[in-house]
């Protein structure tokens, strides 16, 4: 790594291309990488970057891409291994040149003969082999936040805005910066709106997140401070969170057998994507003519729940009219069944009961009532923390499970395809109109988890399985801060690649490629030739004279350029068309997630 100051040409040569069309084509050219330095460590606190070691970078990226970089022929090379094996290298060069770069196409003849072209000497060659391997294991060593949502913290900023979340919808709602409210420093998030509509402040963009293979356990939570707007218990002067609670929506897509739907998490810890039914429930009703009375009798045992909708309809003189009562706090079945009598002319109701009279009613079919959840309630969770105040902060911590796991609802398989429409998760805070409040430190952790696949050779008779990690690949969740993306919303269209043989993220692509070539032995070559008279250099590969129909790539090799011999160690590649299964899990030590 020393020595990459030097300013040389660099050559370049990989076949290994991005499946989606905004980046396929070259990859040292199309490719993207840390586009906005969240590849690095970064203290969001202080605003202080430590980067990545030049090593971490230049080996991550080489090697995700199956290529090795070396310096000859007076250049850089940066070179696929089936590429350097090809008899006739294309390459592209970049110039060593200031101003815009200057890029050119070439190709090199880099087929050696050793016993040919290069002559065998001092006796001293020597042929041994490598162990076959029957499963070559890739683990993508990442890395990630423990906060997965990206800006979560809410400091980062691009010429004054907020970067990933925003303001939607709303005539007069907007954020504005201010001081962290969780006493570590930083900055926060002030929702103002001043208008008559609500709005929403989001996740511009949703996090894809693999919880089929690798994460299916959450925690979530967020830090909140309410300025204005909000009615005050006039006993305590504390907030009064009756139909004011902080609303947030969890969004998460599910491939249902070819169709894409959202499924929204709920207060109890489930995920749903339609509403359940009301906590309280009609049990029966009848008409009576004493007093022409309609007899609604709801459940004795049951509450009215927050966002219980009772819906009423009867005939009187002829007209049917109807009625519809909606709960914005918990009521017990008596309070309840009185809350219902305001809301209905010649309602009544007696004592302790859980009986609903309407008189002056008709005897008539049209007659009935029934219960059900209001609107999209089941895409909203409800939140408020007893006994705040105003311009006093409380961090929230989403409990939905009780003493149980959250769970990540199973959202198919995510298919080999750039369309991926499921897996994505969406976060959004309603704002509603009139209030101001402050957000801070909104965060989301999943369990730990590596993404492994593990190709093997079944038809082998060998038991040798060949571990390898990548530290930089391609993957489907965009929270992995070191992946080849464009940003974290793009990792489900950018994490397939194609080698041209097979299509994957780049880490299966490599445990493939691995197992096409070490699935059998490989002969390695150790001996000294002379380059008398021939322009040596490491890009060339060989065959040698008497292993015919094999190829080899210079693993180490010393060259002593006064006596013009080169002690070359070579490896035989190949790859080879076998037969290859796929297993794709986590390193965790329970492979299968349970649901």
């Amino acid at each position: 790594m020393q020595q990459l100051g030097i300013n040389l040409p660099i050559r370049w040569s990989c076949s290994i291309e991005a499946i989606n069309t905004s980046i396929s084509g070259e990859p040292f050219q199309n490719l993207r990488w840390s586009q906005f330095g969240d590849g690095f460590l970064v203290n969001t606190t202080t605003g202080n970057m430590r980067y990545q070691s030049c090593k971490y970078i230049v080996e991550g990226l080489t090697k995700a891409l199956q290529c090795r970089i070396v310096q000859a022929d007076g250049a850089w090379w940066v070179i696929g291994i089936k590429e350097h094996l090809a008899d006739v290298i294309a390459y592209r060069e970049c110039a060593n040149s200031t101003g815009l770069p200057v890029i050119t196409e070439h190709t090199r003849d880099s087929l050696r003969v050793v016993g040919e072209d290069y002559k065998f000497i001092n006796e001293d060659a020597v042929l041994t082999a490598t162990a076959a391997n029957k499963s070559v294991t890739v683990t993508y060593e990442h890395n990630q936040l423990a906060n997965i949502l990206p800006n979560g913290g809410l400091e980062q900023r691009s010429l004054g805005a907020l970067m990933w979340w925003g303001v939607q919808g709303g005539t007069f709602a907007y954020e504005s910066e201010i001081g962290s409210i969780t006493g570590r420093g930083g900055s926060a998030v002030k929702l103002i709106n001043s208008g008559p509509d609500p709005a929403v402040f989001k996740l511009l963009n949703p996090l894809p997140i693999d919880a089929h293979t690798l994460y299916n356990i959450f925690e979530f939570g967020f830090s909140f401070m309410a300025i204005d707007g909000y009615p005050l218990n006039p006993e305590n002067g504390r907030i009064d969170w009756r139909n004011n609670e902080i609303k947030v929506s969890v969004k998460y897509t599910v491939n249902n057998n070819g169709t894409i739907e959202d499924w929204y998490l709920n207060e109890y810890g489930y995920w749903q994507n339609t509403n359940g039914p009301a906590n309280q429930q009609v049990i029966s009703t009848s008409w009576h003519p004493a007093g022409n009375a309609f007899y609604i009798h709801f459940d004795p045992a049951k509450s009215f729940f927050t966002g219980d909708v009772v819906f009423i309809q009867f005939v009187r003189d002829g007209v049917v009219i109807g009625r519809e009562v909606l709960f914005e706090e918990t009521m017990d079945v008596t309070s309840g069944v009185a809350f219902i009598v305001s809301k209905i002319q010649d309602g009544y109701t007696s004592g302790s009961s859980n009986l609903l009279t309407i008189n002056n009613t008709q005897n008539h079919p049209a007659n009935t009532a029934w219960t059900e959840k209001e609107a999209d309630y089941f895409k909203y969770i409800s939140f408020t923390v007893q006994g705040l105040e105003l311009n006093y902060s409380a961090a929230i911590t989403y409990t939905g499970a009780g003493s149980l796991e959250n769970k990540i609802i199973d959202p198919g398989v995510i298919n080999l395809t750039t369309g991926n429409k499921e897996g994505l998760l969406s976060v959004e805070f309603v704002m509603p109109a009139g209030k101001t409040y402050v957000l801070d430190d909104i965060w989301l952790s999943v369990n730990h988890n590596k993404d492994v696949y593990k190709a093997s050779h079944e038809e082998s008779n060998n038991t040798k399985n060949l571990d390898i990690s990548l530290p930089i690949s391609s993957a489907f969740s965009g929270f992995y801060t070191s992946n080849l993306m464009r940003s974290y919303s793009t990792s489900n269209t950018d994490w397939l690649f194609t080698d041209g043989t097979d299509i994957g993220s780049l880490t299966e692509l490599y445990a493939r490629s691995a197992l096409r070539c070490l699935y059998s032995q490989n002969i390695v070559f150790n001996g000294s030739i002379s380059t008398l008279g021939k322009d040596w250099s490491f890009i060339d590969n060989y065959s040698i004279a008497t292993l015919d129909g094999k190829k080899f790539l210079p693993n180490r090799s010393i060259y002593n350029t006064e006596k013009n011999e080169v002690n070359l160690i070579a490896l035989e590649y190949r790859n080879d068309d076998i037969a290859i299964s796929i297993e794709h899990y986590g390193s965790e030590e329970e492979k299968d997630l349970k649901y």
